[in-house]
């Protein structure tokens, strides 16, 4: 499913709810995967850019009922849409939701580049 994220301290962080399919997949088996790619067009079905990294989770609640520039829901939400908009409604109701921040250290990583054109030249 397609999720916000953010790069900080060597790890990706995502945010999802407390209790979904995401959180108990990775309570049983740390070993994740996640697809970065570019939101333009593709070419003949693949993204032009993007990478696959595959590494271990971790999980991190987030309780709060209030907005924390500190959490990962915040910091994530700042990166799409910037700071002064998180303050704001409709995402100042939603940031103050607890939620489950998911970090996941890389182990390894994938990476492609389309837009340069064919390999053979």
């Amino acid at each position: 499913k397609p999720v916000w994220y953010t790069w900080d301290s060597g790890k990706i962080w995502i945010i999802t709810w407390l209790k979904c399919k995401t959180v108990y997949n990775i309570e049983h088996e740390k070993r994740v995967a996640v697809n970065i790619h570019d939101a333009e067009q593709p070419v003949v079905g693949w993204p032009r850019r993007g990478c696959l990294i595959q590494g271990h989770a971790e999980l991190i609640p987030e309780m709060k009922n209030e907005i924390n520039p500190e959490s990962w829901h915040f910091k994530i939400f700042a990166r799409y849409i910037g700071e002064k908009a998180c303050y704001e409604v409709p995402a100042k109701d939603h940031l103050g939701n607890p939620n489950m921040a998911i970090g996941i250290t890389p182990s390894k990583v994938v990476s492609w580049n389309y837009t340069k054109g064919p390999l053979n030249e």
